[in-house]
């Protein structure tokens, strides 16, 4: 019963009694009819004004999905509420929902899980990148390439390891099999190779290594300034990696024009280390000889020198040098094992000498005791001289039997091979192209490597044993020499010298493009 309270009306005794609203039965049924309709309005409002109710409270949410390596991750799942889709190739995805709290899932195989409560307002949401990390247990299959860093063929017999995991092989080519994501540390190692060592990180997206190119072993030597403009001797392995000196300079003085012998065990170089000056007070220069590792090093002879070579064995260094004021020169030959030095005496060089093959015998082109030029060929101690020829000859070479090759200018270019044994001298038909001798056998004594100019081009080429199908392995032009094979006669090392550049290369002798090793500085010695 509701109380209907009347205003007091002056004269009211407090005690009069108050009169009481009486409602109609057909009011209180309305009343009792129209109250859960306005409570449950009253609801809806609330419901409506939070975004749980309404169509127009829908809502869309996007998102990007990346690794730990911020790369997209293509096809994760992403889920909201009862809906659902899949990022795309960019790693972005976008899920209808409704406005308010939702939880979000991202998930993929291979990836840990990720849920996360966010409030969604109604439209457009962009929720910004969720990053995956890689589960534990996710593997992956993985294929990896080797080839030689020159010739770019591939390496076979290479023994791999991914920490402590060892693939399978086919032929050349390697697999690794469920290899759990993580980080490893990749090594490689072959036969007549530089060992191979790199960190990498296997991911879930990961399908192959990075190609490995396996760097031959072997070192070069080179001449450099880089000490404050002072020239010093250093090594580098054949991808210009590992530089270091080969050996300290001495104060003031300068180590320059390293030259390898064909065994690479030892080289021979100019020096003024001995700090010794002439009457002008000029450092006077040295010939020394040592190891590759800088060891056993000794001063050969004071130089005022024009040629300098190693024989073909590596046992003997010859070289011409002044012994007066004329132009002439006197040949002497150095015994790297003996330390002892031979002078072939009575004979006055003028520049031409090569050492037969056996490092047994040298042929020089001299000035002899009648005052005329001839070739002549001698034991390396100076005995057994004999003259083969009169007349003035140059490209001394030796072939791969122990022959001495020859050219001589009669009105044409017309070259000769001179058998020791027999003492027969017989002429060599070459093509017009192949008139180069003073090449360098290879090792295996099946190739020729010599530099030729063609057409103003100065270039690298190999022949056969013979002098025959001759190949151009460089298109650099300005190749100067300095010729070295690598022990298995697989690739040479030369210089180039340019306005541009003056820098040592290597070429494999398949047809692969040089490279250049290391920028050099460079000496000439007259």
């Amino acid at each position: 019963m509701i109380e209907q309270i009347y205003p007091q009306q002056p004269g009211d005794s407090q005690n009069t009694p108050k009169k009481q609203l009486q409602l109609s039965p057909k009011t209180k049924k309305i009343l009792l009819i129209a109250a859960p309709i306005i409570l449950f309005a009253l609801l809806f409002y609330g419901l409506f004004a939070q975004g749980i109710i309404g169509s127009e409270r829908n809502a869309t949410v996007s998102v990007k999905v990346t690794d730990s390596d911020q790369a997209a991750i293509e096809n994760a799942q992403v889920v909201i509420g009862d809906n659902f889709t899949n990022t795309n190739a960019d790693g972005t995805a976008t899920v209808a929902t409704k406005a308010g709290k939702r939880i979000m899932v991202v998930k993929k195989t291979g990836y840990i899980q990720k849920s996360s409560e966010i409030t969604v307002k109604a439209g457009a949401n962009d929720i910004g990148t969720v990053t995956l990390e890689d589960s534990p247990d996710a593997r992956v299959d993985l294929s990896i390439s080797i080839v030689d860093y020159l010739s770019n063929e591939e390496v076979s017999l290479a023994k791999i390891t991914l920490n402590d995991l060892i693939p399978s092989t086919t032929g050349n080519n390697y697999f690794f099999k469920e290899v759990p994501i993580g980080d490893y540390e990749l090594t490689i190692s072959a036969n007549g190779y530089e060992t191979f060592t790199s960190k990498v990180v296997i991911t879930k997206t990961s399908k192959e290594l990075d190609k490995v190119e396996l760097v031959p072993s072997g070192k070069i030597v080179f001449e450099s300034n880089r000490e404050g403009g002072k020239r010093g001797i250093f090594t580098a392995s054949l991808d210009g990696s590992d530089q270091k000196p080969l050996i300290s300079r001495v104060g003031n003085t300068e180590d320059y024009l390293p030259t390898f012998s064909p065994n690479q065990q030892r080289l021979y170089f100019f020096s003024t280390r001995d700090n010794s000056k002439n009457s002008q007070g000029v450092l006077e220069e040295y010939l020394y000889v040592s190891k590759i590792d800088g060891s056993e090093l000794t001063k050969i002879d004071k130089t005022n020198f024009y040629t300098t070579k190693w024989s073909a064995d590596s046992s003997l260094i010859g070289y011409l040098k002044t012994t007066s004021d004329t132009p002439t020169y006197g040949l002497f030959i150095y015994n790297v094992s003996t330390k002892k030095k031979v002078e072939i005496k009575d004979y006055k060089a003028t520049g031409e000498f090569a050492f037969s093959l056996n490092g047994q015998r040298i042929a020089f082109v001299a000035e002899g005791a009648d005052g005329s030029n001839a070739l002549y060929i001698a034991n390396v101690d100076g005995t057994n001289i004999v003259k083969v020829i009169d007349g003035y000859v140059y490209s001394l070479e030796f072939s791969s039997a122990n022959n001495l090759r020859y050219t001589v200018y009669d009105n044409a270019v017309k070259s000769y091979e001179y058998n020791i044994s027999t003492k027969i001298i017989s002429t060599i038909t070459l093509s017009d192209q192949d008139k180069d001798l003073s090449a360098v056998l290879s090792p295996d004594k099946k190739y020729r490597a010599y530099v030729s100019t063609r057409d103003g081009k100065t270039n690298l080429f190999i022949s056969d044993a013979s002098g025959k199908n001759e190949r151009k392995l460089t298109d650099i032009n300005k190749v100067q020499g300095s010729i070295l094979w690598s022990l298995n006669s697989s690739y040479i090392t030369f210089n180039v010298v340019s306005s541009d550049e003056t820098a040592r290369y290597v070429v494999a002798i398949n047809g692969a493009k040089a490279k250049k090793i290391v920028d050099i500085n460079f000496s000439y010695n007259f």
